[in-house]
């Protein structure tokens, strides 16, 4: 299939989307697709046409139709990798995070992949802020509590401190990275 053709059926595929405001860009999201393929040595027709099909219909459908995640809960922490965010890396989100959200019933409420990879990606970037603001006192107290899900009594035996000591240490390590967020 040439890229004269490639264009024609972009054209007749986003066309079935009657929005003139959307019609260049999803031309090019099905172009792009279809030429990613063919130069990764996919000539099948169908399997180009199918491509760009879904690949305008995921645009359109994340452009016009945003999802809203919660905050909390278990769609918070939804994941199957190694590294997927565990119910301690959302208990610290909230911790840190000052706002509350609340969800209308009529909201979607499970995560697409792009949210997952964003709340990833947001708590390694709280990680590595972790890292650059805190002491090794701070940072062990923050892991024991939200990594290793322990209780500010066990940290406080742990660390040889009674709970109030652990409680303002925590309190005082979770606004200093709030403030370099």
């Amino acid at each position: 299939m040439n890229n004269r053709k490639i264009i024609k059926m972009c054209m007749l595929l986003a066309r079935k989307y009657s929005d003139p405001q959307e019609f260049d860009d999803l031309v090019s999201e099905g172009l792009i697709k279809c030429l990613e393929l063919k130069n990764s040595g996919v000539t099948n027709p169908k399997i180009l046409y199918k491509s760009a099909a879904i690949q305008m219909n995921e645009y359109y459908n994340i452009r016009k139709h945003t999802v809203f995640v919660p905050v909390q809960g278990k769609a918070k922490g939804l994941s199957v990798e190694n590294d997927s965010i565990n119910w301690t890396d959302v208990a610290m989100f909230n911790a840190l995070r000052a706002e509350v959200i609340e969800l209308n019933e009529n909201v979607a409420t499970t995560p697409s992949v792009e949210i997952e990879y964003e709340q990833k990606e947001w708590i390694r970037h709280i990680k590595s802020i972790m890292v650059e603001v805190l002491d090794k006192e701070e940072m062990k107290i923050i892991d024991m509590r939200y990594f290793s899900n322990m209780t500010q009594d066990e940290v406080g035996n742990e660390l040889g401190h009674n709970k109030m000591w652990v409680s303002r240490k925590e309190k005082a390590a979770l606004s200093r990275v709030r403030n370099n967020l």
